[in-house]
């Protein structure tokens, strides 16, 4: 445990509210810092949307440029570094290492940047050249801004350090409040219908379509159900891929879902597949394990690093539908193995992913940046540095 984080005041610097992983982290992180003295508040380039309603419910004061584009920050840079001094804020944490930053340093914010990389850069190599292009060298030219980058993952560390352009990196894992989302006290999914649960955004690359077809396969019970939760511009596609399959009345689509904890203990098992998206960290597959279900995920990115296959879950490869309906039915015909990698992955995140110790080590990065290390002990950060 760090040490008080009394005389520390933090601006995170978000595009908008819109919820996502990366949101939601940065919103659970702000209440836990407040919780341990830190004043830390949060500035919205764009409008809080449904953010704002848990910052207000963390007690997490919060102000907005209300841009319509995030962009336009760029033509705006004096009133986001005045907006950021207003919170009275000695360190900025940002949600993006380019131009962000660049347009904090702009408009004369003279205090230490931190840039949390939540994954922006993983997706870069799926952008038009052109589109590319502008993105690396929007990025040279943000990362000149910042004191640190941080990455939410040792597999993001290593992309980090492969780009070559920032003058320090170092890993902080995200974590979860594990007091929110814990296994229920009694195993009330005895007797239920077998429930598989996907939360997260419904793009293409996230692979939901591959899920929908395993679902669908044959070696699945016909009793068992699919929730999804979450929204995107895929979801039309997803219901339609649903109905020719014939599995639309086992197969919910519950949109926007607030009680994520409540979410995850009403499903047996989780999955976090891709067809193309690479997780930087996948703040839904630690919830769930928190949960104590365990997680059916793709191989790539760093999923790895958190389902541990035979152990808290399995592993499949990317895209390989048979491979992922076989996962689940594995599960779907053994409850006491459900229960045991579920308890394991429950243990791993209390090991790795408490968000008490996520805290700990963002107080330290800050008092590190500001030179107010009086009363905060131990490194940085129990990963690597450098």
């Amino acid at each position: 445990m760090a040490g008080s984080g009394q005389g520390l005041r933090v601006a995170f610097v978000l595009w908008n509210g819109a919820l996502g992983g990366a949101e939601n982290f940065t919103a659970e992180l702000a209440g836990s810092l407040r919780r341990r003295g830190v004043e830390a508040s949060v500035v919205f380039v764009g409008n809080g949307d449904r953010l704002a309603d848990r910052l207000v419910e963390l007690d997490v004061p919060w102000r907005s440029l209300r841009l319509a584009r995030g962009r336009n920050v760029v033509v705006h840079p004096r009133a986001l570094a005045r907006l950021v001094a207003e919170s009275g804020a000695n360190c900025a944490i940002v949600a993006f290492s380019g131009y962000l930053a660049a347009s904090l340093r702009a408009g004369g914010y003279r205090r230490p940047i931190a840039a949390v990389e939540h994954g922006a850069l993983l997706q870069v190599h799926r952008l038009p050249l052109v589109r590319r292009l502008i993105r690396r060298i929007d990025r040279a030219s943000g990362v000149w801004a910042c004191d640190v980058e941080v990455a939410v993952s040792e597999y993001m560390l290593e992309q980090l350090r492969a780009h070559r352009h920032s003058r320090r990196t170092l890993c902080i894992r995200n974590g979860i409040d594990l007091k929110r989302f814990s296994p229920p006290t009694t195993d009330s999914r005895e007797g239920r219908p077998f429930t598989i649960g996907y939360a997260g955004r419904l793009i293409a690359t996230k692979g939901v379509s591959d899920v929908i077809q395993a679902f669908a396969s044959e070696t699945m019970s016909s009793d068992s159900l699919l929730l999804i939760a979450g929204d995107g511009p895929e979801r039309p596609v997803l219901e339609a891929s649903a109905r020719a399959l014939g599995v639309a009345d086992r197969t919910r689509f519950l949109g926007y879902v607030q009680d994520m904890p409540r979410f995850w203990r009403g499903c047996d098992v989780a999955v976090a597949p891709s067809a193309g998206w690479i997780e930087s960290f996948c703040l839904a597959a630690v919830e769930a394990m928190a949960s104590g279900r365990p997680v059916v995920a793709s191989k790539v990115g760093a999923l790895p690093e958190t389902v541990q296959d035979g152990v808290t879950g399995a592993l499949v490869d990317q895209g390989d539908q048979a491979g992922l309906a076989h996962a689940l039915q594995y599960y779907a015909a053994d409850s006491s193995l459900r229960r045991k990698h579920g308890a394991n992955a429950r243990r791993f995140c209390e090991d790795r992913y408490d968000l008490e110790d996520t805290a700990d080590a963002y107080i330290r990065l800050v008092a590190s940046l500001t030179g107010k290390t009086h009363g905060v002990v131990g490194p940085v950060s129990a990963a690597s540095d450098s």
